[in-house]
């Protein structure tokens, strides 16, 4: 098992991408294609972090569902 340093600046692009486009148009395994890594190790490493492709998605909705909420005159 190895981990790459670019590993967590993956996650972190993918974040701001969601947050931008929600749904997103990409899946996350072409999303990490210009990165060249495997998607098997990237995905094993957030798991022992604590992390998954759908969570990282809900969590992006839930956001973007928040902000809609909040604009929205009472």
């Amino acid at each position: 098992m190895y981990s790459l340093p670019i590993f967590p600046q993956i996650v972190e692009d993918y974040k701001q991408y969601l947050r931008k486009c929600v749904p997103p148009a990409l899946s996350f395994f072409q999303f990490i294609k210009p990165y060249h890594v495997r998607y098997a190790s990237l995905t094993q490493w957030m798991r022992r972090h604590g992390l998954s492709v759908q969570q990282l998605q809900y969590d992006a909705l839930l956001e973007k569902l928040s902000l809609i909420h909040i604009s929205e005159p009472t």
